[in-house]
């Protein structure tokens, strides 16, 4: 729900894929003041990996990624402008000074009915206080996309999987694991139960749900 007076009806969940990239260059961390610009360092790699997984515009750049995303419809944008949305009051909640996300789309749209790409965690090397100039033998990044109608993840995950590894060098040995996948839902919003649930919210709140 928007807000405690805007009732809603949700008749669509993202699905997900959730992957590990591990990068694997030398046998054991080294010292970078020896081995350094002689030796790939992973972390490097990774972080030009995962830089090169979306373009300046927020586009996913896997190859065929976009392929079975379902376009949406001008009646379910137009819905989506009727939608009382808080565009600042969101941004204010996640702490963020400005919305970003795919060229073309609504902040509301990318939030909800978009497909998506993002690092949900990274590491490697030496993190603790202080210096230690090490050239790490190993970097990982845990990285999960949200999908929509009508996108797979298992048939996604082979297409990630292969672009990670062609973005990688040969000078490093670069493994990419699938977590856990989930299909997206959408249902018809005008369903005969739907439309029920939506007069009884409608009778409930005194006002339709969103």
């Amino acid at each position: 729900m928007l807000g405690p007076d805007q009732p809603a009806l949700t008749y669509g969940l993202r699905g997900m894929l959730y992957t590990q990239i591990d990068v694997q260059g030398p046998r054991q961390d080294l010292h970078s003041g020896h081995w350094g610009g002689a030796v790939a360092n992973p972390a490097n790699v990774l972080c030009a990996i995962v830089a090169a997984l979306k373009d300046g515009d927020g586009r996913i750049t896997v190859p065929g990624f976009y392929d079975r995303v379902r376009p949406l419809s001008s009646q379910e944008r137009e819905e989506f402008r009727e939608v009382p949305f808080d565009e600042k009051g969101f941004l204010e909640a996640a702490g963020a000074p400005e919305p970003f996300g795919e060229r073309g789309f609504t902040t509301l749209e990318r939030a909800t009915a978009r497909p998506t790409l993002d690092v949900n965690g990274m590491w490697s090397g030496y993190i603790g206080e202080g210096a230690k100039t090490v050239l790490p033998a190993l970097a990982h990044a845990k990285v999960s996309m949200r999908l929509v109608p009508d996108q797979d993840p298992e048939e996604l995950f082979p297409r990630f999987e292969a672009y990670v590894k062609k973005l990688a060098p040969r000078a490093v040995i670069v493994n990419v694991t699938n977590h856990h996948g989930a299909t997206p839902f959408l249902t018809d919003p005008h369903h005969p139960m739907l439309e029920a649930a939506r007069r009884a919210l409608g009778r409930v709140w005194a006002r339709s749900p969103r």
